[in-house]
């Protein structure tokens, strides 16, 4: 049996608790890339006067590829910039359900984008490469590109370890319910599982393993980890914190809650 944490002389008020992240969860910052993307190809201009407006949605991790994601964003910035003449650029990032939608507007120094302008050309290439589109058309007196590319958001991954087979089963169905990535071990499997650094944005331990110690398996993985118990007792958080633990959840889990949980670790990895 795991060792018991509870103290209730010390603890405060029952609940979920959760500390300030110190870890780092997976993912893909399209908000981050595309404007390193703007940033390299406005390197090699002068005078360019640019506005931009990105939605903050894509700064949640979104399956896409990033070096893709960065090369065709840099060829439609430069494509812009080349018709533009270095005039004024407005940049405007949306997510669209499981889309992203890029959509750039210059001053055209006269003619207009033609598919054949080899910068156009590489502009459309790259953006078949993301399996997205591109497309141009004449607004009055302005041009307006257009990259829309499949990112549906990731799945945040999710690893229950508890013993009793009927909670695992429960807790796997409400997580892929809840729209996340769910996995659900008995303790004898998930020592491997943590050894082996598979990619989990969190672990869920219920303290009372029959064939483990919670604090131990605590330790062992780099994912945010959480305690799950069903006793409606006061729990010790300097014991939690110890172990490893970023907070608590009594059972059953609610899920907006882990979401609200997670979502800070998430931030944290994509804003590093």
């Amino acid at each position: 049996m795991g060792r018991a944490i509870f103290n209730e002389a010390e603890a405060a008020s029952p609940g979920n608790r959760f500390e300030p992240p110190e870890r780092q969860a997976p993912g893909c910052n399209l908000h981050f890339i595309i404007g390193r993307a703007l940033d390299s190809a406005l390197d090699g201009t002068s005078g360019a006067a640019l506005s931009l407006m990105l939605d903050d949605a894509l700064r949640d991790a979104r399956m896409a590829d990033p070096a893709l994601a960065l090369t065709a964003v840099r060829r439609l910035a430069e494509a812009a910039l080349g018709q533009a003449g270095g005039r004024r650029l407005r940049i405007v990032g949306a997510v669209e359900g499981e889309s992203v939608r890029l959509d750039i507007f210059a001053e055209t120094s006269g003619g207009g984008a033609r598919a054949v302008d080899p910068q156009v050309r590489a502009a459309a290439d790259a953006a078949k490469a993301l399996e997205g589109r591109l497309e141009i058309a004449p607004v009055r007196e302005r041009m307006a590109w257009s990259l829309t590319f499949p990112a549906p958001r990731a799945k945040r991954r999710v690893l229950v370890i508890d013993d009793d087979p009927a909670a695992r089963v429960e807790m796997q169905a409400a997580l892929e319910a809840a729209g996340f990535a769910g996995e659900a071990r008995a303790s004898r499997d998930a020592a491997a599982v943590l050894w082996s650094g598979g990619p989990h944005d969190g672990v869920l331990i219920d303290l009372y393993l029959e064939d483990a110690d919670a604090l131990e398996l605590a330790g062992m993985t780099r994912a945010p980890v959480f305690a799950l118990t069903s006793r409606q007792h006061q729990v010790s958080r300097w014991a939690l914190r110890q172990a490893g633990f970023q907070g608590m959840f009594l059972k059953p889990a609610r899920m907006e809650r882990l979401e609200r949980a997670l979502e800070p670790f998430a931030r944290a990895r994509l804003a590093g």
